[in-house]
């Protein structure tokens, strides 16, 4: 009888080549995370087949590390979509990874924090292959489990606000979603019955039931990931947007400020400036962020700041209060018009108009 995971290898193969056909400019960085997933995935069915057939065992610390980043690479990949933007990998992926990799070498040379004993019999199967790579490597299964969990956590948190956010385009919400239901569910869940698992093994609390259970969730998520093909054509017509879009973007709402002096109202809100030039919430945060990496609330408080800078200097307080500035340029309180413009402009308001009267004395 053909074992699963040697039909898993040619769906994964297929899989890898379309994902490949379908790379182009406009999707290369979420499409390459997903690339890299099922490459990830490959590499750990071949060394299942090759301990099936040869006998050939793999290091642990390949096995571990490789399963890791499958999960992140997935993880990346709804987040760039998602987000629209190329998602990097950042410092937790990389601290994660350490310690993976520190965990691998104390196991390797004999210093453990846990100890088991194997003496479970052979059910017949492939999860039994964890008994032989895992043996003498009980932290590693521990962090690894801690790992998956985290990931698991946050690529369902992923899901949840692509879900709540109606504010996304209703095709890529509409493809996310298909793509979560039909294999990043059934992905993330035989990860983490695979965990499980290895830990029940360990601690002697393996049942017939569980493994049955692990077994049908291995069928399901198959024919899962061979059904899986249709949804990567329409994950493959998503695209992130790029820097002329997002510079664009900026450009239409500062014209809108500058032109409406909108800011200048102390009431004048995010969601406010959303209505006004028909920007979803989201998307005026991200824009934002990435063109000059203020946030919006930051932002108009600059744009107030600069007002109050070309007020002083053509001698509006000759003539008015500090007190009358602050409100003629949308602060509530004097604090906050005081703090803002210590952050814009390094120096107190009184200090901005001695300088600008002795400049204009001289």
């Amino acid at each position: 009888m053909i074992s699963p995971a040697f039909l898993l290898v040619f769906i994964l193969v297929y899989i890898l080549i379309i994902i490949f056909k379908r790379i182009n400019k406009k999707n290369k960085y979420q499409f390459i995370y997903l690339l890299l997933h099922f490459i990830a995935r490959l590499f750990i069915i071949v060394s299942i087949c090759l301990y099936i057939t040869l006998k050939i065992k793999l290091s642990v610390f390949f096995i571990s590390v490789v399963k890791l980043a499958a999960l992140i690479f997935i993880f990346k990949h709804l987040q760039s979509v998602y987000l629209e933007r190329y998602v990097k990998i950042n410092i937790t992926d990389k601290l994660l990874f350490t310690c993976l990799i520190i965990v691998n070498t104390l196991n390797h040379f004999g210093i453990k924090l846990t100890s088991f004993e194997y003496h479970i019999p052979m059910t017949g199967s492939i999860m039994d292959l964890s008994k032989f790579y895992f043996n003498g490597f009980e932290d590693v299964i521990i962090i690894s489990t801690i790992i998956i969990i985290y990931y698991s956590v946050n690529i369902i948190t992923v899901y949840v606000k692509i879900t709540i956010n109606t504010a996304i385009k209703s095709k890529v919400r509409t493809t996310l979603l298909s793509f979560f239901y039909h294999y990043v569910l059934f992905y993330v869940l035989s990860s983490i019955f695979l965990s499980l698992h290895v830990n029940l093994i360990l601690f002697k609390l393996i049942t017939v039931e569980f493994i049955l259970l692990q077994k049908i969730i291995t069928i399901a998520s198959l024919l899962v990931l061979s059904a899986t093909t249709f949804i990567l054509k329409e994950i493959s017509n998503t695209r992130i947007s790029d820097k002329s879009e997002h510079s664009n973007i900026f450009k239409q709402i500062e014209n809108h400020l500058m032109l409406t002096e909108a800011y200048l109202k102390p009431d004048y809100s995010i969601s406010r400036l959303s209505i006004d030039t028909g920007i979803a919430d989201y998307r005026l945060r991200k824009f934002m962020k990435e063109t000059n990496g203020l946030t919006i609330p930051m932002y108009f408080n600059s744009l107030r700041i600069k007002h109050a800078c070309s007020l002083i200097s053509n001698g509006y307080l000759n003539k008015y209060t500090v007190n009358a500035l602050v409100k003629e340029c949308g602060f509530k309180k004097q604090q906050s018009f005081n703090r803002a413009f210590k952050t814009f402009c390094k120096v107190t308001p009184s200090e901005y108009f001695k300088v600008c009267n002795k400049i204009q004395n001289t």
